[in-house]
């Protein structure tokens, strides 16, 4: 497989989906019954990036293991392809971008913008 793991490559998809997310282009659906991700630790956006193809992107805990029952957790960002049902069918690999796409993820989802300007027009209004 070509350059499977290529984080240069997974790097421009990544920003390509946060230039799209920005933009409106992209509009994310929060897939609240997916249960195969058992570190979630937010919610589950998923988009329909091409006719039938899917990303999902969501926050996770990452496990470091040191002992059978000893362990830390980390918070880490997954992007991955999906299916039309949300479940995944590859993980890409990490990159720097991650972190900004799930924040103009949630910026989008939250409405975050109307919601400023609604109530800056009403405060100041």
């Amino acid at each position: 497989m070509e350059n499977m793991n290529d984080p240069a490559k997974w790097e421009r998809f990544t920003r390509a989906l946060i230039k799209k997310t920005e933009s409106g282009e992209l509009e994310w659906r929060n897939f609240a019954g997916l249960t195969s991700r058992d570190q979630a630790t937010g919610q589950i956006f998923v988009a329909e990036i091409l006719p039938a193809k899917f990303v999902a992107v969501y926050r996770f805990d990452f496990r470091r293991w040191f002992d059978v029952d000893e362990y830390e957790t980390s918070p880490e960002v997954a992007i991955e392809l999906a299916d039309e049902r949300g479940r995944m069918t590859w993980r890409l690999p990490e990159v720097p971008s991650r972190w900004s796409l799930i924040d103009a993820i949630e910026f989008q989802y939250a409405d975050a913008e109307r919601t400023f300007k609604d109530f800056v027009e009403e405060s100041d209004g």
